[in-house]
């Protein structure tokens, strides 16, 4: 069994936990994937890195405890700082296992925000590389279009237009 599939395999009994998540990195894969090709990207070895980061991005979910990835109320501050630490925990578990660094990247800046705003560092502009702004835009839109236990779904134009206005 290769590396990633094993990743894949924690990925499928990390579901039996939390059954909307797979479909979520699935989901996440796949958009990233129409992203990258809808800005130019024509790099087959280009693209397999950006879907399979997303694909893994939130790996590091696993340490997150039920009780806060289910809430279906707003994180207090004590939560929100647990959850942040996905990205650590992520970036840890692809290391052991693919020993690949354009992957490593993506997973680790995945939730950085153009302005800065974002965690784990805080990286603003071109500091993010563009594997990861696609992967985040990519997250922000299945969530907002798919829901979550917390909020309804959006109707797809809706979503894009969501997309759009926080962009």
């Amino acid at each position: 069994m290769t590396n990633s599939k094993k990743l894949e395999h924690i990925l499928k009994l990390f579901s039996l936990r939390n059954k909307p998540i797979y479909g979520h990195f699935h989901r996440v894969s796949k958009i990233s994937k129409i992203i990258a090709q809808g800005m130019g990207i024509k790099d087959p070895h280009k693209l397999k890195i950006i879907k399979d980061a997303a694909f893994f991005h939130d790996i590091g979910k696993i340490f997150v405890p039920d009780k806060i990835l289910l809430k279906k109320s707003s994180l207090n501050f004590e939560e929100y700082e647990i959850v942040k630490k996905h990205v650590k925990m992520g970036v840890d578990i692809i290391s052991m296992f693919l020993h690949d660094p354009e992957i490593t990247q993506i997973v680790a800046q995945h939730h950085e925000a153009y302005d800065g705003s974002g965690y784990p560092a805080g990286l603003s502009g071109d500091r993010i590389c563009i594997g990861a702004k696609i992967c985040h835009i990519a997250d922000s839109f299945d969530v907002i279009y798919s829901g979550r236990c917390y909020c309804a779904p959006y109707k797809f134009n809706k979503a894009v237009s969501e997309i759009n206005e926080c962009s």
